[in-house]
């Protein structure tokens, strides 16, 4: 169900990004619409790492729903024939599916370690 909805949402999210960049371009020109959206994908990329410190499950079935998204977009944009930026994206995408299934297992390890402290009686 996670999967469907990014993949439904996951071109909206791609058109609004790109509405409000061409906004941006229009209003400000291309080098400070550049260090806008560097500053905003930076600040993304710092949620995302405060989510990791906090909810390491929640973050890594996200990593993984996004890694094969992404693998699902780059198949579907290379049906004429694929090229070295659409491998790469599938590289890149394995790489975030192991790294999410390595986050989503030391997140169920803390958690059964958690349950697993005998809890002392005084």
């Amino acid at each position: 169900m996670v999967i469907l909805g990014t993949l439904v949402s996951g071109p909206a999210i791609l058109s609004t990004f790109e509405f409000i960049y061409r906004g941006l371009h229009r209003l400000v020109g291309p080098y400070v619409t550049t260090l806008l959206c560097t500053g905003a994908l930076g600040l993304a990329g710092y949620g995302l790492f405060l989510l990791k410190l906090k909810r390491l499950l929640i973050y890594a079935n996200a990593e993984i729903t996004f890694a094969l998204t992404s693998c699902y977009v780059a198949v579907e944009r290379s049906k004429e024939g694929f090229s070295t930026a659409t491998v790469t994206v599938l590289a890149a995408a394995t790489y975030l599916v192991v790294r999410g299934l390595d986050n989503r297992t030391k997140a169920i390890e803390t958690r059964d370690e958690r349950k697993a402290v005998p809890v002392p009686i005084r």
